[in-house]
């Protein structure tokens, strides 16, 4: 088997190829730049490759790119399947003073305190198969609920109800975010009325 066919070999296994993963395949680099040129791979960014006639899992590769990122808000929702539509934009949260600048405008930044960023932090599996970084259902309830204002109000309430049926729901642990978070009473007047 000559390198090229190693890369597409390995390449059926996974989405994506890293010059690191050549690195302990023992190929030369050299190999990802004539693949490219010849259109069997696409360069995704700086180090990473995929196969041309693939299908792109645009949560998985944001997130192997930017290692620091959680998704979250309308993300998170589609993710735990809390709602029906597919979000225009990708939405994630990174700890205060990260700097995303580097970011697409196709996503939309949430900053927050470095000791809440990974609270609710879970993975997930994508519609592809792949794991990606998202909070639980219960941050992500808390996290919509302190930025009631700024949503759609179909969404908020569609999300919320699919939450409140669901038998996966954690009540307790809601309650434990919404206290770490300073959104106690906010989370409890909504829940009133819901339940």
């Amino acid at each position: 088997m000559n390198y090229t066919e190693k890369i597409l070999a390995f390449l059926d296994r996974q989405e994506l190829i890293r010059t690191a993963d050549l690195t302990e395949l023992g190929i030369p680099r050299i190999y990802l730049s004539r693949m490219v040129a010849k259109g069997q791979l696409i360069k995704i960014s700086r180090g990473l490759y995929r196969k041309a006639d693939s299908v792109l899992d645009e949560y998985y590769i944001f997130q192997l790119r930017y290692q620091a990122t959680i998704y979250s808000y309308l993300s998170a929702l589609y993710l735990h399947q809390l709602i029906d539509v597919i979000p225009k934009y990708l939405e994630v949260t990174v700890y205060s003073g990260y700097n995303a600048n580097a970011f697409s405008d196709k996503v939309r930044v949430h900053y927050i305190k470095k000791d809440l960023h990974k609270l609710g932090q879970i993975c997930v599996v994508t519609s592809f198969g792949n794991e990606v970084l998202t909070y639980d259902k219960e941050r992500t309830i808390c996290d919509l609920i302190s930025n009631r204002s700024k949503l759609d109000v179909e969404i908020f309430s569609t999300a919320l109800k699919r939450y409140m049926s669901s038998n996966s729901k954690n009540l307790t642990k809601l309650y434990r975010y919404a206290i770490k978070m300073g959104i106690e009473k906010k989370v409890r007047e909504i829940l009133e009325v819901l339940i």
